[in-house]
């Protein structure tokens, strides 16, 4: 059946139409929208509604998520094809779900270690978030949110003899080149 979808040209173009679609939000379309001899369109609904990979309802037609999972899948072999650059497609991204003050802080250690490519004291970091406030009434919010980062792996906390130092890890320097970067620069 593969060789049926693929070798008629209507339904693939179904397929990918629905998909645009999907991702604009417009989740179904109306049989009476699709161009083409009304002959043709109904062999290859009834093609790819048979492989399951479209749901239709009178003259109402939606993608499935097979249908959309084999639309990837012909898009990324149709870039092979053509020799073009591939995509990121099966790599997961993790996105992180910080508050706005552990992001700065995140930011901030980043900012300040790529300035310096030392650990930065807790005292420092604190002056640094709360340049008029007193350090010492601050400092115990600070660690605590740099404990949360530790736990996610973006930061880690070192102490030497009585001092805490904070340095931001690989992952730490990651989200915020992939995350944090993207959401300084809408607000600025």
């Amino acid at each position: 059946m593969l060789y049926d979808i693929l070798s008629n040209r209507l339904a693939v173009n179904i397929l990918k139409r629905l998909s645009e679609n999907e991702k604009k939000k417009d989740y179904s379309t109306n049989i009476n929208e699709i161009a083409g001899n009304r002959q043709s369109i109904e062999t290859a609904l009834s093609l790819l509604a048979s492989e399951g990979l479209v749901y239709r309802e009178e003259q109402v037609v939606s993608i499935s998520e097979k249908g959309k999972r084999f639309i990837d899948s012909f898009d990324a072999l149709v870039a092979v094809y053509r020799n073009e650059p591939a995509e990121k497609r099966g790599s997961i991204e993790i996105k992180y779900e910080l508050t706005d003050f552990e992001k700065k802080i995140l930011f901030l250690l980043f900012k300040l270690f790529s300035e310096s490519d030392e650990d930065i004291s807790l005292s420092s970091l604190t002056q640094e978030l709360f340049p008029y406030e007193n350090v010492d009434k601050r400092k115990l919010r600070v660690s605590r949110a740099i404990s949360r980062l530790e736990q996610l792996n973006l930061a880690r906390k070192i102490k030497k003899e009585r001092n805490v130092f904070s340095r931001i890890t690989e992952t730490g320097i990651k989200v915020v080149k992939r995350q944090i970067a993207t959401e300084v620069k809408k607000v600025l």
